[in-house]
C-alpha cells in the first residue's frame, strides 16, 4: 500500500518469493507458513496473513486495525504470536458462531470499523 513498503518488497528476488510461497502453501503449521513468508523483506504479520488468506481462505484470516478495533483490542501492536493464539482463534468462534466462513468474518470486522468512520 506505501512506497516504503514497495521498496522493502522490492529487495526480494522472484526465486526468493516462489520458494517462500511453495513453502508457505505445503506448511502444515500455520506458524512455519507465516515464518517463512515473513522472512521476505517487507513482509510483516498483517501483509503474511493477507498472502496466506489469498491462498487458503478457510485456515487463513486478515489482521488489521480495523478488524482488531472491531473486536475492541485497545492495543493493535500486532505479533504473530497474538495472531496465532488470539486473533485466529476468536475469528474462527465467530465464523462457526455465525455460520459463514473467515473470509466474510474479517470482512465483516473491517466493515464495521470502516462504519464508524462514516
Amino acid at each position: 500500500k506505501s512506497h516504503r513498503r514497495a521498496g522493502l518488497i522490492a529487495r526480494n528476488t522472484d526465486a526468493e518469493i516462489a520458494e517462500a510461497l511453495r513453502i508457505a502453501v505445503s506448511a502444515r503449521e500455520p506458524r512455519t507458513a507465516f515464518a517463512v513468508l515473513m522472512g521476505l523483506s517487507g513482509v510483516d504479520v498483517p501483509m503474511a496473513s493477507a498472502i496466506l488468506t489469498s491462498l487458503n481462505q478457510n485456515r487463513y484470516t486478515i489482521i488489521d486495525w480495523r478488524a482488531l478495533e472491531a473486536l475492541g483490542v485497545p492495543d493493535w501492536h500486532i505479533s504473530l504470536d497474538f495472531y496465532l493464539k488470539h486473533y485466529s482463534p476468536e475469528c474462527e468462534r465467530l465464523a462457526r458462531e455465525t455460520g459463514e466462513c473467515l473470509r466474510t468474518v474479517d470482512r465483516a470486522l473491517w466493515g464495521w470499523s470502516a462504519a464508524k468512520e462514516n
